[in-house]
C-alpha cells in the first residue's frame, strides 16, 4: 500500500495510544506491557527508597502504589 508516494511497513506489533497492538488480536501483549511498565513505575520509588523508609508511614505507602503503580497497571482495562 501507497499513501503520498510512500510505503507503508508491515509490522507484527506496534504501540498505539500507550497500547501494543498485535496482527493476532488478543489482549497478552498489551498485558504483558502493562506489567513491565508498572514494575518500573515500582522500581524507580524502591531505588529511591520509598518502600523501606521508615520516616513514610504505610499508609502514605499504600497511598503512594494506588496513586501512581496501579493506574499504570490497569490502564485500559474495563468492567463489563
Amino acid at each position: 500500500m501507497d499513501v503520498n508516494k510512500g510505503g507503508i511497513e508491515v509490522v507484527d506489533k506496534f504501540l498505539y495510544l500507550g497500547g501494543t497492538v498485535s496482527k493476532e488480536g488478543g489482549g497478552t501483549g498489551d498485558i504483558d506491557n502493562r506489567v513491565v511498565k508498572a514494575r518500573r513505575v515500582f522500581l524507580r520509588l524502591k531505588m529511591k527508597k520509598i518502600w523501606t523508609s521508615n520516616n513514610i508511614s504505610q499508609r502514605t505507602k499504600v497511598r503512594l502504589y494506588k496513586t501512581l503503580v496501579n493506574p499504570v497497571l490497569m490502564y485500559r482495562c474495563e468492567d463489563n
